[in-house]
């Protein structure tokens, strides 16, 4: 929404289609994930898994709307997570989740004189904390931080929650994003078919930030983003005396460097604000994203990422058997093979995989399709 690069890799479970022109008032969409995986060695079980994702949902943009946009995504899940072999906390597959199929997003959007507007059925990782790299990636931990996925329950994929989400442009090259959402989306238990959505006080309210900035640097353009987050909900517990308390924060920067069309770099990190309360209390990842390595691929892309995450050590003690940090080196490789398919191999390196205490490595495949 806010870059051009041709090598920016996002998300295909994100989506933000304000102001996006449609060839007609209703345009639907369905795109299916499907993955096979292979603990080839350490974690608590080698051996194989597979699991999919289906999304479809439709845009409406008709005239009563006055030139806003009303989107609506159900998906549905099935297969088996490899995390459950592997051992990691931070999930090596960003589509594993309980099986069932639910109504995951259902908001309003437009343009205005001063920026962007939506609300209803959010997910706060469409908007906050993203890379436009690191979207590339398989593992969980490259999408929503760890210090808000770990610590909030927050709507996130694949729970939508209700809130409203503004966006700000200060200039040509900079804006702020605002957002409030429901403080406690729920799981599969409390919410598994999407429509379970209401506001409690006792939930609160998480309330986002994030401004950022594109410049030219280095010979190259640099996008940097600042933001945090307080959720003022009152049920966390505190490791150390096992009480509940209100209210955690943390904070986060994302640094994205495209060093040419075809080359581009970045970092991010956060940290809580809350140790006794956090479950992850500082997290940092980077790496280099590069379209066409390989002469006549021209679209295929190539990442190499890394992340490391830390636990809090209040919880550490209340909770044995763990490791105190884990982090991951993914290697994977993004090849279309027509307009609307495309596959992707994927290798990972998991060291100290937290329930396990054992380094992992994995490899899997991805295919894609989407309309």
């Amino acid at each position: 929404m806010r870059t051009s690069n041709k090598l920016l890799a996002s998300t295909l479970l994100a989506t933000s289609l304000i102001g996006q022109e449609a060839d007609s008032d209703l345009s639907p969409y369905f795109s299916y994930i499907g993955e096979a995986w292979n603990i080839a060695d350490g974690g608590s079980q080698t051996g194989g898994r597979s699991l999919g994702l289906a999304s479809a949902g439709f845009d409406w943009t008709p005239s009563l709307l006055g030139g806003g946009t009303l989107h609506v995504n159900f998906q549905s899940m099935h297969g088996r997570d490899p995390s459950g072999f592997a051992g990691d906390a931070n999930a090596l597959s960003n589509i594993a989740f309980d099986e069932g199929t639910r109504l995951f997003q259902a908001w309003y959007g437009r343009e205005t004189s001063w920026g962007e507007l939506k609300t209803g059925l959010l997910a706060l990782d469409d908007d906050f904390m993203g890379s436009d790299y690191a979207g590339l990636f398989i593992n969980a931990a490259f999408g929503p931080m760890p210090v808000e996925s770990f610590n909030v329950g927050a709507p996130i994929w694949p729970i939508g929650g209700l809130g409203v989400w503004t966006l700000f442009e200060l200039s040509e090259d900079s804006g702020l994003q605002i957002a409030a959402y429901d403080g406690d989306a729920g799981d599969f238990d409390s919410n598994d078919d999407g429509f379970n959505n209401r506001i409690n006080g006792k939930d609160g309210a998480m309330l986002m930030a994030e401004y950022h900035t594109t410049t030219s640097t280095f010979g190259g353009t640099t996008t940097l983003k600042v933001g945090g987050f307080h959720n003022t909900g009152e049920a966390f517990t505190n490791y150390r005396t096992n009480a509940s308390e209100k209210g955690l924060a943390a904070i986060y920067a994302v640094i994205d460097h495209a060093v040419s069309e075809d080359l581009g770099l970045w970092t991010r990190f956060g940290t809580s604000l809350d140790d006794d309360i956090s479950t992850v209390t500082a997290y940092i990842e980077g790496g280099l994203v590069t379209q066409s390595p390989l002469a006549g691929r021209p679209d295929d892309l190539l990442g190499i990422g890394y992340f490391w995450t830390e636990f809090g050590d209040a919880y550490l003690g209340a909770n044995s058997g763990v490791s105190s940090t884990e982090s991951t080196l993914e290697i994977t490789y993004n090849a279309p093979l027509t307009e609307n398919i495309y596959i992707q191999p994927d290798a990972q390196w998991i060291f100290d995989a937290h329930d396990s205490n054992s380094d992992v490595f994995v490899v899997g495949i991805r295919a894609g399709i989407d309309f």
